[in-house]
């Protein structure tokens, strides 16, 4: 559990009631939950949660490939049969949460790592590190991001939260490159389909301001796709239209969850 405290200006530092849960049990249903995030002990939402609202149809026929792959891979076996196609298709419905899975593994590997690198550049005084620990190909592409474009790192990890929306969440990184103050995010997509994670970071932005933190100039996406290491940045400075995003797909969120 974590409680922050903050300082106001003329007077003592006063304790916030934001807390931070890796587990958590919910004392209406009895039952653990992940990463949860309080305000006053209630259950804050959280912005990944907010923006699962907007669709993803490329998500559905990814879906359906995934599917399609199982059983044309399993009608090449040498060991098919006809008698086995019932027993194949059940297999296939789920052929995609498997796929899911095992990247959402290797996702929460590499953020490991990358966590692990900023926070040791943060001890370098923020200045990126020229080397770093193992040979994890996708480590060593942000690495050499982090070093090609001389980035000072500034936080890893940080708990944020919004008392005005009753939102919280993490973000990845913040940073300063070419002089700029960037609000970054880590993902390890084939490509960035739209600009939901821009939407995301803005979020981030507003919050960290909330909190008393220092203006932002814009948002980073750094994205290294799992199959092939490439990394991809993309950059973001229009605030005020990530922020309306965000808070439409809030808007619509709480509507239909009431």
């Amino acid at each position: 559990m974590m409680t922050q405290a903050l300082e106001f200006a003329g007077t003592a530092a006063q304790i916030i009631p934001f807390e931070f849960h890796k587990k958590w049990k919910d004392p209406a249903t009895n039952r653990w939950n992940k990463h949860v995030y309080l305000w006053n002990g209630k259950r804050m939402t959280g912005v990944t949660t907010v923006l699962g609202i907007i669709a993803k149809p490329a998500l559905i026929q990814w879906a359906a490939d995934m599917a399609c792959e199982y059983v044309d891979q399993a009608r090449q076996s040498e060991k098919f049969t006809i008698d086995d196609l019932g027993e194949i298709l059940k297999e296939a419905r789920v052929a995609h949460a498997q796929k899911r899975d095992n990247a959402g593994d290797r996702g929460t590997d590499v953020h490991a790592l990358v966590e692990n690198y900023i926070k040791a550049s943060i001890q370098n005084n923020g200045e990126a590190l020229v080397e770093s620990d193992g040979e994890d190909k996708m480590l060593n592409a942000f690495r050499k991001w982090a070093v090609d474009n001389q980035v000072r790192f500034l936080e890893s990890e940080k708990k944020i939260y919004s008392s005005e929306w009753f939102v919280a969440g993490t973000a990845d990184f913040t940073c300063i490159i070419n002089g700029k103050r960037y609000v970054g995010d880590l993902k390890t997509m084939k490509k960035m389909w739209d600009r939901t994670p821009h939407f995301q970071t803005a979020a981030y932005m507003k919050m960290l301001v909330e909190m008393g933190e220092e203006k932002y100039d814009g948002t980073v996406i750094v994205n290294i796709n799992k199959d092939t290491n490439e990394l991809t940045e993309y950059y973001s400075y229009d605030f005020e239209a990530d922020i309306k995003s965000f808070e439409a797909a809030l808007t619509l969120y709480r509507t239909i969850n009431l």
